[in-house]
């Protein structure tokens, strides 16, 4: 039987990395233009609903950066939003590339009984941004990503 390799480190505030980088949209970073809907000064929001478990509703974040990198998580009810905004350490870390109306998120996630993986998807886009999701203006974003 083979023995699973763990590709993943932990941050000293949970989140999951990579330990060796095969984002496949990094090859060519995807460089923010004036005119795209999506804003580096943003916070798109969604919310969604999961069974079983303690919490079933949960919002989830995303932050893009010019550099063609997005940083995503779910929101704490008991923490300031602004801090978990601009905690980079945290949530999940990406590559994006926006495509006509659809914008290709590529993140690194780890399963339960896996070693991380990469997973990619579309979202469909909006003259306001990102269908489905709701968006607020955050003028105090910092930190750079570092993935």
């Amino acid at each position: 039987m083979p023995l699973l390799q763990k590709k993943f480190y932990t941050t000293e505030f949970g989140g999951e990395r990579p330990i060796k980088s095969k984002f496949k949209l990094a090859k060519t970073p995807y460089i923010l233009k004036d005119e795209d809907v999506i804003k580096t000064n943003l916070i798109y929001t969604t919310s969604f609903k999961m069974e079983g478990g303690k919490k079933s509703e949960y919002t989830s974040f995303l932050r893009f950066f010019n550099d063609g990198r997005f940083f995503s998580n779910a929101l704490d009810t008991s923490s300031p939003l602004l801090d978990q905004y601009n905690n980079l350490k945290k949530g999940g870390v990406g590559y994006y590339k926006i495509e006509g109306n659809t914008i290709r998120l590529e993140e690194f996630v780890v399963g339960a009984q896996d070693c991380g993986k990469y997973h990619e998807y579309t979202l469909p886009l909006s003259q306001d941004g990102i269908k489905g999701y709701t968006h607020t203006l955050v003028n105090a974003l910092s930190g750079a990503p570092d993935w």
